[in-house]
C-alpha cells in the first residue's frame, strides 16, 4: 500500500498530520543486505536469500561430555563424520558453575560428574541434581557458530547447543 500524499492548507493539524505520515513512513519494513521485503493483502513479510540467513544450523551425533562442552561428530541424517567437533552446552548446564543467587537464594555446586551428568546443590536447599533428560549416545544436537567463552586446552569451541531438547537439571 502506497502512503497518502502530503497535506496542505490552513488547519493547525495540517502539520501534525504530515509529521505522523513521515514517522510512519520511517517504521515501514524495508529490505535490507541478503533479505527483502515482501508486501501482501495479509501483511509484510521479511524473505532471506538461501544461504544468507546470517545463521548456519548444523546437526550433529553426540558421543560424550566434557566439562562445558559436548563431543559430537556431524550428521546428515545417514552418514556420520569421522572427526569429533566440540559444541560448548547450552550455558545453564556447564560444569564450570561454582554458585548462582537465584531469587535471594545462593546455591554452591559442586561434585560433577561427566558419566552420570550429575552434580549436588547445596545451600538453602540441598539436593542431587541431574540433566534431564540426559544425553545419550547418538542424540542428535542442532549447533549453531557462536562466541561461546568455551575453551578445550586452549582452542575456542565456536559451536553451541541450541538445546532443542530443553535440557536442563533437575531433583533426583
Amino acid at each position: 500500500m502506497n502512503p497518502p500524499g502530503r497535506l496542505s492548507g490552513n488547519s493547525p493539524l495540517i502539520p501534525w498530520l504530515n509529521a505522523l505520515r513521515d514517522f510512519a513512513i520511517s517504521c515501514r519494513p524495508q529490505s535490507g543486505l541478503n533479505y527483502f521485503t515482501k508486501r501482501t493483502p495479509s501483511g509484510t513479510v521479511f524473505e532471506v536469500q538461501p544461504g544468507f540467513a546470517g545463521l548456519q544450523l548444523s546437526r550433529f551425533r553426540f558421543k560424550s561430555m566434557g566439562t562445558d562442552h559436548l563431543v559430537c561428530r556431524t550428521w546428515d541424517g545417514t552418514n556420520e563424520g569421522a572427526s569429533d567437533i566440540n559444541i560448548a552446552k547450552s550455558p545453564k548446564l556447564r560444569f564450570s558453575i561454582t554458585s548462582e543467587t537465584i531469587d535471594v537464594l545462593t546455591i554452591t555446586y559442586s561434585s560433577y560428574n561427566t558419566g552420570s551428568q550429575t552434580r549436588v546443590a547445596t545451600g538453602t536447599i540441598s539436593e542431587n541434581q541431574a540433566i534431564v533428560p540426559r544425553f545419550l549416545v547418538n542424540d542428535v544436537i542442532y549447533a549453531v557458530s557462536a562466541s561461546t567463552g568455551v575453551s578445550v586446552s586452549s582452542t575456542p569451541v565456536s559451536l553451541i547447543d541450541l538445546n532443542l531438547d530443553a535440557r536442563a537439571w533437575s531433583a533426583f
